[in-house]
């Protein structure tokens, strides 16, 4: 039975230390993403970019950056991974980005 913050947290590490034992070994991340623009458009108020970038070796990424036009020198950034969505064709994924992006944040929306 936990009695207190300290059971607790014994009882935490000895779970996270099995999940990390089960999970294995992951690559380390990238120092360069290999970052490549595919494509461009521009909507008033922002501007998407359609790219690809190797979030690990060997495994390719598409996305779209969404960000405002004109830039700003500061910009908060956002990270849409919508998962178990419709895919990104459905608008509101898109209505999200660009909404964002005419809010004065960069939105990275995932294939």
């Amino acid at each position: 039975k936990l009695r207190g913050r300290e059971d607790w947290e014994a009882f935490r590490a000895t779970r996270i230390e099995a999940l990390r034992r089960a999970l294995g070994q992951f690559p380390e991340p990238p120092t360069d993403l290999k970052i490549q623009v595919t494509g461009t458009i521009s909507g008033e108020g922002y501007r998407i970019e359609n790219i690809v970038f190797e979030s690990r070796p060997g495994l390719l990424v598409t996305a779209n950056l969404y960000q405002p036009n004109p830039s700003r020198e500061s910009m908060p950034g956002i990270l849409i991974c919508h998962s178990h969505h419709n895919p990104k064709s459905e608008r509101e994924l898109q209505e999200m980005g660009v909404q964002w992006a005419r809010e004065g944040c960069y939105a990275l929306v995932m294939d």
